[in-house]
């Protein structure tokens, strides 16, 4: 179990159907939370699902912890499917490793280890539109239609940018 002192690392941000709601985990807090669930990770490998209001008191108590972005970035515009809604609840470690060999990720990663290949800003920006349009045409969305569109382009963009800083 974590102390008040523990340091914590954020994993991802997320957001579920109301109606799916899960409970807060913070130091006892039980309120239910399906907006802006912050999934965090203590030093002692203990892993948390906190709501905004209550991830606020955990960042004013560790500031310099509060200042790192999500490791596996905030997913809360993207919609879960049924069953990763259930491994929020049941198995949070698992949903974890599948947001962590999401492709966009991998391919991050693949570049921070020192690949040379897409080292021009336009290859850059033609692997982060496909990579982009791959995640959404796998969760059933087309990205063309009106009002995907702004969300397709900013996630789009995101990607660039994570694959511009990782090289």
């Amino acid at each position: 179990m974590h102390n008040d002192n523990s340091e914590y690392k954020l994993i991802v941000i997320l957001e579920i159907p109301k109606e799916k709601r899960v409970r807060c985990q913070y130091k006892g807090c039980l309120h239910p939370i399906y907006k802006q669930i912050h999934i965090i990770r203590y030093e002692s490998g203990e892993i948390s699902c906190i709501g905004s209001k209550c991830y606020s008191l955990l960042r004013e108590s560790h500031p310099v912890t509060a200042a790192t972005a999500p490791l596996l970035g905030d997913r809360s515009s993207v919609r879960l499917t049924e069953e990763e809604i259930s491994l929020l609840a049941s198995n949070t470690e698992e949903l974890i490793k599948r947001f962590s060999s999401a492709p966009e990720l991998n391919e991050i990663k693949h570049y921070k280890a020192g690949s040379s290949q897409l080292r021009n800003d336009k290859a850059l920006k033609a692997r982060a539109l496909e990579l982009t349009r791959q995640k959404f045409m796998t969760k059933g969305i087309d990205p063309d239609l009106p009002g995907w569109k702004g969300w397709f382009e900013r996630e789009t963009k995101e990607l660039y940018e994570q694959l511009k800083k990782s090289q």
